[in-house]
């Protein structure tokens, strides 16, 4: 399945904060290696409605300004 998610690094955070004024962004932390399913099918679903990010765990920076 087609994934609409970015991969949000610290140093691309801001970037991603910043497109798109105007529509709502949804993160997910996670530790997984890969964009779970059900994750890309709602960034398919709600494409150019919502921007979809995902943040890893080895993202150590941006889990701690989350307190996640």
């Amino acid at each position: 399945m087609e994934s609409f998610t970015t991969l949000i690094r610290e140093e691309t955070y801001q970037e991603f904060v910043d497109s798109y004024p105007g529509i709502y962004k949804l993160l997910l932390f996670t530790e997984k290696k890969s964009t779970p399913p059900l994750f890309r099918a709602l960034s398919k679903d709600f494409k150019d409605k919502l921007k979809f990010g995902e943040i890893r765990s080895s993202e150590t920076q941006l889990c701690q300004k989350f307190n996640i």
